[in-house]
């Protein structure tokens, strides 16, 4: 299964980042991640909202980071 149209926002991130998560078995197997402005963060990002904005149930967030 691919689930496309993942968006992925932060203050870490500059202009924001979206992703493809590929899954084989009910197991996440592979995550491509393309940043919008081609800088990638030099350190794990620890504040983030995915969202998801492809044809797969569009619409549901998720945030990561202070107060969530």
């Amino acid at each position: 299964m691919i689930l496309d149209g993942v968006s992925i926002n932060s203050t870490e991130l500059g202009v924001g980042a979206s992703a493809i998560i590929f899954v084989s078995n009910g197991v996440i197997t592979t995550l491509e991640i393309w940043s919008y402005d081609g800088e990638y963060p030099t350190r794990e990002v620890t504040n983030y909202t995915l969202k998801q904005e492809g044809t797969w149930s569009s619409g549901r967030d998720m945030s990561e980071g202070p107060g969530n």
